[in-house]
């Protein structure tokens, strides 16, 4: 029960985080500093949002409820409130912002550095196979878009988004996704 109350707090917290982002973070993303002007922005254009929270509540203990609580929900609770943040942008602008492909990065590596420590190198190495499987089959997709179509048929934001999800999802679960 605690556990459930502990990810419901959480799911609340990133899902105003999410909302946020997701309405401020396209008007600074041409901005050199980027992350330092959203910290400020939080806290002086912060408004409550129930959509994200909502969303977040269901799948952050449907997560607890099925996996328990550990290291691998809580890195999957901070990816599905990223993977909010780049739908939501994506869907609107046709743009995935770095800033949140950045955060994508560290949590995969952080996961890769994990696994090889707790599961053994191989583990750690299916993480970084899913990256470069995952990043290489949607570069090799933006290629034969643009032979296919004579123009660029995908940006280079979704090449680097597979990458940060293949090192955290690992190779079977990236091809999959």
């Amino acid at each position: 029960m605690i556990i459930h109350i502990l990810a419901s707090v959480l799911a609340l917290a990133l899902g105003q985080v999410s909302r946020h982002l997701i309405r401020r973070l396209p008007e600074i993303i041409e901005e050199e500093n980027a992350v330092k002007l959203l910290i400020p922005t939080l806290k002086k254009d912060f408004k409550l949002d129930v959509i994200c929270s909502a969303v977040n509540l269901v799948i952050f203990n449907l997560l607890v409820y099925f996996l328990g609580m550990n290291f691998q929900v809580l890195m999957y609770m901070l990816v599905v409130s990223c993977l909010q943040v780049v739908f939501w942008i994506d869907y609107t602008m046709q743009l995935i912002p770095d800033t949140v492909q950045v955060l994508l990065w560290i949590l995969g590596l952080i996961n890769v550095v994990v696994a090889f420590f707790m599961s053994g190198v191989m583990s750690g190495i299916n993480y970084i196979a899913g990256g470069l499987i995952g990043g290489g089959i949607f570069y090799l997709l933006g290629v034969v878009g643009k032979i296919a179509f004579k123009k660029e048929s995908m940006g280079f934001g979704d090449v680097k988004l597979m990458i940060g999800v293949g090192l955290i999802f690992g190779i079977k679960a990236t091809l999959t996704i």
